[in-house]
Formats: structure tokens, C-alpha cells, sequence
């Protein structure tokens, strides 16, 4: 470790050690220390590091109750012999500048620098950093004065110091899971852990930080050893920290690895570009940047390059639309995009850290060894992009902007300049499109078209729809009224040319063109344009617009303006359209529609009376809850743009309405740090407009999102809130979910068991007020779950697992019911009811397994097996191949453990023979 972060440097002088075997060394040569008392008096004096230390307090430490009446003299003794060794050329009565005698006792005075405890503390005090927290660790050579007398090892202040160690390494394991460099941490948290005890927050950890970095059979068998010791040595369960890291590791189980596939489609007319091309295949393997003023087709080069080389990369192709300069929306942050690249990659929301350096660094740790494609589109600056850059130059990254990126550059990534086509690749360019025997019977008017488009191929593809869609028309009378086209500011030339396409638009089409302009989001879906469009002629509007090139069909069923034609479109809209009313009709669509898919896809949650309607809009179409997420997830970017855009433009009942329409499928997206976000936006809203009932709504949202990232204490004032507001309101539904919200917090923060269970009776009653079967019973369940963890009540936890468990089944929730069976077969197992264990975990499987639920149905089968029914683990092998390969080779391992397990058991004899 000579030399390491962190490490004692070589000095030329006197260094001492107590983190580890007491040592003292001379310019590298080890001093010899004494008798083992004599090294125990200077270990206690280090210990101290600087501070005094009683004659009485030292010869309790040394000798207990058999204190020698020459203690005092005893101490003196060895105080002089080791400033003898320690200083041997001090003269005879000099002051020592090593150990001190102190009015009553001795402290140690030497340099801080020659004390490695003092040097820990330095470097755990200014660092922070998860490495400065390694280097700060890497000073210790093992336990605390790991060689002094047995009785004296065990003293306060040497015990004191090894917590203070734990909780130095604590810090770094937070921050290593807060920046995405778990397998930093790995080493030093396995170790610890190992001589920890039963530190369950140290045990937490370790079982979180084996998950993320990939481990998570061993995160899984990790979890049981600590629980085996917790129940067998103190007869408890695990405490809040321990489960929460348990319950993340099933959840990420579960999780299939997700290959994402994000690229637009590919445009079918692209040609030309053929040097740029040359250059792509040339800097496939750097970071590529095309830049180029708006319209020379950066993206449309970009798209159609990267569906060239998709299939080079079997890991997925990731898209962010970076909306850099975007007229109508603020750039989208890096944050935002990792979050969503996070979840395509498979990444469960519970894990992602709040900081943008911590979402990068386990963005770059998740992709790291795999292949890749990331294309970030219209990116503003270097900044925007540089956090969304892959660590390993296995995968590649191309971006494109309006603006040089000239950093990105200076690091290394490799430019290519798109400027607008030359008139030889604009005429080449238009006899694509139109023909060439076209092109080439009117040069003169084609010259005047193609510097009329600035070589632009945006400008020039309008050009060339009009030509498509009037083919008597002469080429020459095109340019004429192209020069009579009405210049507008900014974008000169181009511009003519989109107020030419614009004019030859029918009143209707042109009016939906305009209102494009304000919708959110990236793009926009049929219903919604059918919303938008006078007269209710959507698809023959959007045919129009497509014709002119004034719109792009970039999936099937979804449309996109370009940048600069949403630009032009909204500030038409502004002379035109009352923004407010055209975004308040849009908003109502989208959360009637909302409201729809949410009763489909939870229809045991409440309705709320949500969006007014829509004249000519029509009604959503979807039957089956497929084809209600289906709607979510294909509306999910527009939902939360607009979102944002109603709030900022204080449109205050529909931020409500969309927050609420958003919850559902953001609890499904696992996007809680999204779903607080909306929260918050609908809480300052519902303050704005003076309601309570949307107040108490938003805070209880706050509040129960705070518990789905663990931040239980956050979440508790929030839960009173809404409790608070509620009870001033005939809403005993909503009353009962905020208090069983304060009741799980008061649960997991370890609030004496009679609060929590004062909150689940209390929501258990609310909830039979308000006739919801599936809220009585989840309160049975809770309040059973906590009695069960605190160890309170095993009879009185079955009870409220059984009557959990008939509400389910009176409701017909087949799901509940297999759930809590579960829950009581686990409970019996622990109780030594093995006959009542099998009943339960055979019930579960068998539900589970007509659920389709093949996880949880082989997960029954292992704990059946445990339980005694050992054949059930023939029916859980079977039940294997059914998954996919990841899933399967962690429950493989589970029950290859639970087989050990039995086997040990029996052969030490605590169980009979099967």
C-alpha cells in the first residue's frame, strides 16, 4: 500500500501506528516498543490522539480491578522508556515532543503527520469523493490496535474508533452509489462487512452495492446470511434498512436487461451526401458531431446513417431529441435524458441517484462493456452533451447542433460540417425528387429555386413538394411566386419559402399548421392533431401538410414539425390563435384520454372527475388495458411536456388533472423522481387555485413518492398534510390513504409500534367507510407486515393476514390473495409451523401459476420446498426454462442454496431426513 491514496507517505523521522498493529517506525526501521503493557499505555495514548488521559483512566484500561499501588510510578516508567525510544537523542530534561505529562495524566504531542489516526481523519474530513474516502480507509492496516492486550483491546475509545472507520466507509459506499462507482467500493464493504456483526446498515449496503455492481445472487445470499444471524442470535427480523435493500434486489430480479431501440424512422427519400458519408464511415469509432446551420439536414443525415450502422450494435440504439432550439420548450436537461436512457437500459428508478454527476457516472457504468449507438439530436451546447457521453469507446456517439460544440471538440470529437447543398448537389438533389427530364428542361428556373433556397435542403424538400403535388405546374412559375412571397425577418430567403408553402395552404390546413406550432412535446398522434384541426378533418389536413413538406410522418401515426417550421408555425399562432384556449382544448383531450386509460388499467382506483369535452373530439379507442398502456407509453414524452407547459403557463386546473393522469403510468415507468416532479408542479398549482382537495392530493402524492425512493422521513410531513387537509373534507377515501401513508412511515422509521399501528386501524376503518375492499385489505396486510417485523404479535399478524387474505378473495383479486399467501407462509416457516407453511406457499403457487406469474409461482416452489414439500423443487426446475436467462439463473441459485441449506440442516441433524 506504500505510496497509495491515502497511505502513511514515507517520511524520514518517527511515525506511529494504532489503526492496526501498534507500531512505531524511524526512517523506515521499526522501533521496538516494550513490554505488551508498556505498548498497550502508548496504543491508549494514541487512541486519545492529542487529547489528556487520566493516571485513573489508565490503569482502569490496564489493569482493572487489580490496580497495583504503584500504578502511577508504573505509567512514569513507561512514559520515560518510550520517549527514550521514540526521541533517543533529546538531552536529559527537555520537554518531550512526543509524550506529554499533563497535570493528572500523559496525552500524546507528536506532529499530526506522524500519527496515522490523525492523518485518517484528515483526509476523511476533507475529502468526500468517493476516492478520497478509499484513500482516507487505505490508512488503517487492520483493527484498532489489533495487537495489544485482549482486555485492554476491548476499550471504549478503541471500539469508538472502529465505528468511527465504519462510518467513514459508509460515506464512501453512499457516495459510490450516488455517482454510479459501486465496484469501487466492492473490496472494502466486503471485508467490513465481514467483521462487521450484525451492522445492519453496513449489511445494507453491502447487499445493495453486490446488486449494482451485477452480483446479485451473492447480494441475494448476503441478505439470508444476515437475516439467519439476526434471527438465530437476537431472535429478530430485519430492521427497515436491511429489507428496503432486500426488496431491490427482487424488484431488479425481476427486471428483463432491456435492449433499446429509440431511432426515428429512416427518411425514404434521402440522397446525395455522399462525401459526408465517407466522413461518417471514416470517424464511426470517435464521438461525431455534424454541425451545421438550422435546415442543411443534420438530423436527417444523422437518422440515416445510424440505421446504416444499427445492427454493428446488438446492445440497442439510444435517441434523446435534446430540443436545443426548440421556440417552444426550454432545452431538455441531461438529467432528464439519463433518467430515460437509465430506464430503456433497464435501470429501476429506486437505484438512480439525484445528481447529474451521479446519473452520469451509472449511465456510464451501466453501458460500459457493451455496444452502444447514441444519437443526441439539436443539442444546445457542450454542456447539454458532455454528461450524456459513454465512458468506453465500445459504444458511439453522434450528435448534431447548430452550434460548433468547439469543447467536445478540443477533447477529441471528430467534427463534420453540413453546409447547404451546392447548386451541382441541389440540382442533383431536385432530379431525385422530381425526375431529371424535369430539372432539365427549365435550368434557368431550377438556378433561381435553388438560390431562392439558400442550397438548403429543408427549404429545397418544400420546394420540391410543391413541384410533386402540381405537376402542370412550370418550374419558372414557381419561382416567380417564390420572388413575390412576402420576406419576413430572420431567416430571410428560407423564410419566403415556408410563407410560400404557407400560403398556398387551404384555410383549414393552415390554421392546424399554426396551432402544431404551440402543441408540447416532440411530436404529436393523430387524436390529438383531430382535436387541433377545424372542420374535423384531420387526416386529410395532415396529407396536405405532408404534401407541402410541412410536416414529417416520422412514425407510423405520428408527426413532426422541424425546428424551424415550429418556430414559423408558433408565431403565427401568436397573431392568429389564442394560445390559452388552443392549449387548454389540447390538455383536456389529453386527459380524458388519460382518464380512460387509467380506468382500464387500474380499475380499482378511483375516479375522478377529470377534463371537460372536447367538441368533435373522438373518444379514445382503446377496450383493453394493452391498449391502455400501449396509449401511455406512446404519449408518455407529450404527457410530460405538457405538463410542464400548462404549468408554465399557469394553466392551473389542467396541471392538476395531468399530474393526476400521470400517476398511474409513471408508478409503472418506475420514473418516481419524474412522478415527484409532477407532484410538486400540481402542489403549487392547487395552492394558486385555493383547492384543498388537489392540495391534499399533491401532498400525499409528494409523500408516497418520497417512500418509493426510501426517503420515508420527507415523505411524512407530507403525509400529515394531506391527512390534515382531509379531515376537513367528506373524502374517507382519500383520508385513508394519506394515514395509512403515515402509517407505513412511522413503520419504516422505526416510530414506536403503537403509532404505526394506530395509523393502519385508522385506515383499515376509513377505508370500509368508503366501501374500498382493496384498501381495507392492504391495510390488514400492512398492519400484519409490521407487526411480524417488529417480532410484536405472531398470532395477532396471522389474523390480519387472514382476514387480508378473504377480502381478496371476495373480491375476486386472485394477485392479493397469492400475495399474502406468501406472507403467511413466511411467517409460519419462522414460527416452526411447517404444516401450516406448506398450506399457505402451496396455495400461492398454485395462484400465481394460473396468474401466469412464472417468478413468483417457482419463488412459492423453492419456500415450499424449504417448508418440508421438497418435491415442490422438481416442479420449480421444470418451471425454469419458462424464463428468461438472467431471471432464471437467479432463482436457479436460490434453490441450488435453499437444496445446501436442507442438506447442511439434516446433516447436522436439526431436521429429519427427507
Amino acid at each position: 500500500m506504500d505510496g497509495g491514496v491515502g497511505t502513511l507517505p514515507r517520511v524520514t523521522g518517527t511515525s506511529l501506528v494504532v489503526l492496526g498493529p501498534v507500531r512505531a517506525h524511524r526512517d523506515g526501521r521499526e522501533i521496538e516498543l516494550g513490554s505488551p503493557q508498556q505498548r498497550a499505555f502508548l496504543a491508549l495514548l494514541l487512541a486519545h490522539a492529542g487529547e489528556p488521559v487520566s493516571i485513573g483512566a489508565l490503569s482502569e484500561a490496564l489493569w482493572g480491578g487489580n490496580r497495583p499501588a504503584t500504578a502511577a510510578g508504573i505509567l512514569h516508567r513507561y512514559a520515560g522508556a518510550l520517549r527514550r525510544v521514540l526521541e533517543p537523542e533529546r538531552p536529559a530534561r527537555a520537554a518531550s515532543g512526543w509524550i506529554e505529562r499533563t497535570p493528572g495524566g500523559y496525552r500524546f504531542c507528536g506532529p499530526a503527520t506522524a500519527l496515522d489516526l490523525l492523518v485518517f481523519r484528515r483526509l476523511a474530513v476533507t475529502g468526500g469523493s468517493v476516492e478520497a474516502l478509499l484513500g482516507a480507509l487505505r490508512v488503517w492496516r487492520g483493527a484498532v490496535a489489533a495487537d495489544v492486550l485482549p482486555g485492554v483491546r476491548n476499550h471504549p475509545v478503541f471500539l469508538a474508533l472502529e465505528r468511527e472507520r465504519i462510518a467513514v466507509l459508509k460515506a464512501a459506499v453512499d457516495a459510490a452509489l450516488s455517482t454510479g462507482k459501486a465496484k469501487l467500493v466492492l473490496p472494502e464493504i466486503a471485508r467490513a462487512a465481514a467483521g462487521a456483526g450484525l451492522d445492519e446498515g453496513l449489511h445494507a449496503r453491502l447487499i445493495t452495492v453486490l446488486a449494482v455492481a451485477g452480483q446479485r445472487a451473492a447480494a441475494l445470499t448476503a441478505y439470508r446470511e444476515i437475516r439467519d444471524r439476526l434471527v438465530r442470535e437476537l431472535g429478530v427480523e430485519p430492521g427497515p434498512e436491511l429489507r428496503r435493500a432486500h426488496r431491490e434486489v427482487l424488484v431488479e430480479e425481476t427486471r428483463v436487461r432491456k435492449v433499446p431501440a429509440r431511432l426515428p424512422a429512416d427518411l425514404a427519400t434521402f440522397n446525395g451526401r455522399v462525401a459526408e458519408m465517407r466522413e461518417l464511415a471514416a470517424a464511426r469509432d470517435a464521438v461525431i458531431v455534424i454541425g451545421g446551420m438550422g435546415g442543411t439536414g443534420k438530423t436527417t443525415l444523422a437518422v440515416h446513417w445510424a440505421h446504416r450502422i444499427a445492427a454493428d450494435f446488438p446492445d440497442g440504439c439510444l435517441y434523446a431529441n435534446l430540443r436545443g432550439f426548440d421556440a417552444t420548450a426550454a432545452p431538455v436537461g441531461p438529467v432528464d435524458v439519463l433518467r430515460g436512457f437509465l430506464d430503456e437500459l433497464g435501470v429501476p428508478a429506486a437505484q438512480l441517484p439525484q445528481s447529474l454527476a451521479g446519473l452520469s457516472a451509472m449511465y456510464r457504468s451501466v453501458i460500459a462493456g457493451r455496444r452502444v449507438l447514441v444519437l443526441l439530436d439539436n443539442a444546445r451546447d457542450d454542456e447539454q452533451v458532455r454528461p450524456l457521453l459513454p465512458g468506453e469507446r465500445s459504444s458511439s456517439v453522434i450528435v448534431t447542433s447548430r452550434n460548433s460544440l468547439a469543447g467536445l471538440v478540443a477533447e477529441g470529437a471528430r467534427p463534420i460540417r453540413l453546409d447547404g447543398f451546392s447548386d451541382a448537389q441541389a440540382r442533383d438533389y431536385l432530379s431525385g425528387r422530381l425526375g431529371a427530364h424535369r430539372v432539365d428542361a427549365e435550368p434557368a428556373a431550377v438556378g433561381e429555386l435553388i438560390a431562392a433556397c439558400r442550397g438548403l435542403p429543408l427549404a429545397l424538400a418544400i420546394v420540391a413538394a410543391q413541384a410533386l403535388v402540381n405537376p402542370a405546374f412550370r418550374l419558372a412559375d414557381m419561382a416567380v411566386e417564390l420572388r413575390a412571397a412576402e420576406g419576413l425577418d430572420g431567416f430571410g430567403d428560407v423564410r419566403n419559402v415556408f410563407s410560400w408553402s404557407y400560403r398556398t395552404l387551404s384555410p383549414a390546413a393552415a390554421t392546424l399548421f399554426r396551432r402544431l406550432g404551440l402543441a408540447p412535446g416532440p411530436d404529436i398522434a393523430l387524436s390529438a392533431v383531430a382535436v387541433l384541426a377545424p372542420e374535423q378533418r384531420p387526416r386529410e389536413m395532415l396529407a396536405e401538410l405532408v404534401g407541402a413538406h410541412l410536416i414529417t410522418e416520422h412514425r407510423p401515426g405520428r408527426w413532426v414539425l422541424h425546428d424551424l417550421l415550429r418556430s414559423y408555425a408558433g408565431e403565427l399562432a401568436e397573431d392568429q390563435e389564442d394560445r390559452a384556449e388552443v392549449l387548454r382544448t389540447l390538455f383536456d383531450h389529453y386527459v380524458r384520454w388519460g382518464a380512460k386509460a387509467t380506468e382500464l388499467e387500474r380499475p380499482d382506483r378511483r375516479a375522478v372527475a377529470v377534463g371537460r369535452p372536447v367538441q368533435g373530439a373522438p373518444l379514445p379507442p382503446f377496450r383493453t388495458r394493452d391498449a391502455a398502456l400501449a396509449w401511455f407509453n406512446s404519449e408518455r414524452e407529450v404527457l410530460l411536456a405538457a405538463l410542464d407547459d400548462a404549468a408554465r403557463h399557469r394553466l392551473d386546473l389542467q396541471v392538476c388533472e395531468l399530474s393526476w393522469v400521470l400517476t398511474n403510468p409513471q408508478d409503472r415507468w418506475a420514473d418516481w423522481y419524474g412522478c415527484l416532479h409532477s407532484k410538486q408542479l400540481q402542489l403549487a398549482a392547487a395552492q394558486r387555485l385555493g383547492d384543498p382537495w388537489w392540495t391534499a392530493a399533491a401532498h400525499y402524492g409528494i409523500g408516497r413518492n418520497y417512500f418509493k425512493l426510501g426517503r420515508h422521513a420527507e415523505a411524512q410531513p407530507h403525509h400529515r398534510a394531506a391527512a390534515d387537509i382531509l379531515r376537513t373534507l367528506n373524502d374517507p377515501y382519500a383520508l385513508a390513504n394519506a394515514v395509512m401513508g403515515l402509517g407505513v412511515a412511522a413503520a419504516e422509521l422505526g416510530d414506536p409500534l403503537d403509532a404505526a399501528i394506530g395509523h393502519y386501524r385508522e385506515a383499515i376503518e376509513l377505508f370500509g367507510v368508503a366501501g374500498s375492499v382493496e384498501g381495507e385489505a392492504l391495510g390488514h396486510t400492512n398492519l400484519a407486515d409490521v407487526l411480524d417485523q417488529r417480532q410484536a404479535d405472531p398470532q395477532t399478524a396471522i389474523d390480519h393476514y387472514r382476514a387480508a387474505r378473504e377480502l381478496h378473495r371476495g373480491a375476486g383479486n386472485r394477485h392479493g390473495e397469492a400475495i399474502v399467501q406468501f406472507n403467511l407462509g413466511e411467517l409460519h416457516l419462522r414460527h416452526d409451523r411447517p404444516a401450516e407453511a406448506v398450506d399457505c406457499y402451496r396455495s400461492a403457487a398454485s395462484l400465481f401459476g394460473e396468474l401466469r406469474q412464472t417468478y413468483r409461482q417457482i419463488e412459492s416452489l423453492i419456500e415450499l420446498g424449504r417448508s418440508g414439500a421438497r418435491d415442490a423443487w422438481v416442479s420449480a426446475r421444470e418451471l425454469l426454462p419458462g424464463l428468461d436467462t438472467a431471471a432464471a439463473q437467479s432463482l436457479r441459485n436460490r434453490l441450488d442454496q435453499a437444496e445446501r441449506d436442507v442438506q447442511r440442516l439434516v446433516s447436522e441433524r436439526v431436521i429429519p431426513s427427507p
